[in-house]
Order: structure tokens, then C-alpha cells, then sequence
């Protein structure tokens, strides 16, 4: 129903960019394609030059959107935002790192990585970070959060201004498709099954399998037994 209404509400728009996840934009791009029987999406929506994306890594899903919206003039930037604030926003196409945000009622902490899970790590402000070094990030804000780990762990890039780059989390994570799956998560599931089928399980891993032209995504697991 989502994509159905998106897809009257904007074919016959003057449509000049896009925001959002990368993932579900592509399902929405490949679904306009469908209905209209175009080959990309420049013939729906020939002035579209702006895609501002976030909430997951683009690099898996900029090819794809590459070919199906083929121009030199297209835009690409990168926001970083969560439900608990917004923190960064790239100020420079040429450059993929993003501009620290410090006017947008978010007060920032950093735990150098090799502290992180000790008990009352040192903690650092922003004028006492780094370059290239792996931090978690911290956060306080005026709607209520104190002194919250975000999850997410950032490398600086630059000082003045500061510029930072996403590098990770804090914990075992998948999401690429926005599922935000924790290993909690993954446990309990791998618990359950093992409970209802009698196997017992010794070594796992997984990870993300992206959309390809032909294919949905996915995850991939292989789990090794012991029964």
C-alpha cells in the first residue's frame, strides 16, 4: 500500500531529489520502473540531481543506483541521523566524511574503543579527540537523553571544523536493510530453533547478502552442529 501510494502521489511530479534509506528507496525506484515499464528512472523524472541518504551504508547500493538513475550531474550526500538526534550532514560532494553538527541541542562524549566496556572509562570531550582513532559516541540532548550510548562508533577525519566518519558499532550488528539486528536478537532466535529441532549449535556467523539487480536481499547464515 506504501509503495502504491507513494507511486500516485509523485509520477506526474517535477520529482528533484530524494531522501531516505537506500534500500528502501531502491525497492521504491524498482517498483516505479515496474508499473511504468521504464528502463531508468531519469525518464519518469528527468530534473531529478539530489539523493540525500542515511540511516545505513550507501557504498553497497550506490552502483545500483548508478544504473538506474544514469547521470553525471546526480547528487549524492550523506546525513547522519537516528530517532535519538541528528548529527552530521555532508557539506562536501567531493569528500565522504560529514560536518559534526554541535548547534543542534546535542551534547557529545567519546570513549576511546580500546576503554570501551570498562568500568567509568575516560571519557573524552570534543576538544579533546583525535584523528583516526575509533571512539564510542555519547550523547546528551534537550529532549532528555543523558549521557546515552548511541552504539555507533566514529572515527575524526578533521579537527576545525570537526568531520567524522561512521566506522561502526559497539556491538555485533547487521543492518543493511534498516533490521537493525543485534546479536541478542540472533540468540534467542538460534535458542529457539535449536529447542524445537534438538540440534545444538557450535560455531555461527552471518551477514548481510544485498539486493542485486535480479535478487532480493537477504541474510546469510553458516551455522555449524554439533547434532
Amino acid at each position: 500500500d506504501k509503495l502504491e501510494k507513494a507511486y500516485e502521489a509523485t509520477l506526474y511530479e517535477n520529482v528533484t531529489n530524494m531522501a531516505g534509506v537506500p534500500s528502501w528507496n531502491l525497492v521504491f525506484i524498482k517498483y516505479l520502473l515496474e508499473k511504468t515499464g521504464k528502463s531508468h528512472l531519469l525518464e519518469i523524472w528527468p530534473n531529478l540531481e539530489l539523493f540525500i541518504h542515511g540511516g545505513i551504508s550507501f557504498l553497497p547500493y550506490r552502483e545500483q543506483f548508478e544504473k538506474l538513475i544514469p547521470s553525471k550531474s546526480m547528487n549524492y550526500l550523506e546525513t547522519y541521523n537516528a530517532s535519538e538526534g541528528f548529527f552530521a550532514i555532508q557539506d562536501n560532494p567531493d569528500c565522504d566524511d560529514m560536518l559534526l553538527m554541535l548547534d543542534y541541542g546535542v551534547y557529545y562524549e567519546f570513549i576511546p574503543m580500546d576503554r570501551f566496556g570498562q568500568d567509568n572509562p575516560e571519557t573524552l570531550s570534543i576538544g579533546e579527540v583525535e584523528k583516526d582513532k575509533n571512539y564510542a559516541m555519547v550523547i546528551s540532548t534537550n529532549g532528555g537523553l543523558w549521557r546515552y550510548i548511541i552504539g555507533d562508533t566514529v572515527m575524526f577525519t578533521n579537527l576545525y571544523p570537526h568531520k567524522i566518519k561512521v566506522s561502526g558499532r559497539t556491538k555485533h550488528y547487521i543492518n543493511a536493510f534498516g533490521e537493525e539486528l543485534i546479536i541478542d536478537n540472533a540468540e534467542n532466535a538460534l535458542k529457539t530453533a535449536c529447542r524445537k529441532t534438538c540440534s545444538i549449535i557450535s560455531e555461527y556467523t552471518a551477514g548481510p547478502v544485498f539486493m542485486s539487480d535480479t535478487a532480493k536481499g537477504g541474510h546469510e547464515w553458516i551455522i555449524e552442529f554439533e547434532a
